[in-house]
């Protein structure tokens, strides 16, 4: 807990796990936006994108006050943007409340570690994924950057 306990004025905590994410951790506080795609599996998200959330959680984050002492809020006061696109090889869109605890657990996250607002998800299903020649869910994901990129250049105003 090295990077939890770190000084909080610090823009990026020092992790003691000397690898490749320490480019990373710079990359994700230099980001002006954030698009994150996640395969559904067992209704939420894989273990290596947990593992990868929670490897830079405490890096990019500090312990807030507020809801609850100890929490994380942003490093960063820079307001940033983020869309989410999950998929499901099985279930269809219309099932997506019984099974996608994975939205549930990036809105939560993504606030307090990236000071990241969601503009936008995307839940694509069994339907439409499984033919090649189905632009169903292309439509939307274009749409989706879009938004993204226009909260993004409001952002930097």
């Amino acid at each position: 807990m090295v990077c939890r306990n770190e000084d909080p004025g610090k823009a990026i905590a020092d992790c003691v796990i000397d690898d490749d994410m320490q480019e990373i951790y710079h990359k994700l506080d230099e980001a002006d936006g954030y698009i994150f795609g996640n395969p559904i599996f067992m209704g939420t998200v894989n273990a290596i994108m947990k593992t990868f959330c929670e490897r830079f959680c405490w890096v990019l984050s500090k312990p807030g006050r507020w809801p609850l002492r100890g929490c994380p809020t942003p490093r960063t006061q820079k307001k940033k943007a983020a869309i989410l696109i999950m998929s499901a090889g099985i279930v269809p869109a219309w099932m997506r409340r019984f099974c996608d605890d994975a939205t549930k657990f990036f809105r939560g996250s993504l606030p307090c570690m990236l000071n990241a607002k969601i503009v936008g998800t995307l839940y694509a299903g069994s339907v439409g994924m499984n033919n090649p020649k189905s632009d169903r869910y292309f439509s939307k994901a274009t749409a989706l950057g879009e938004k993204l990129g226009r909260r993004m250049l409001r952002l930097q105003r």
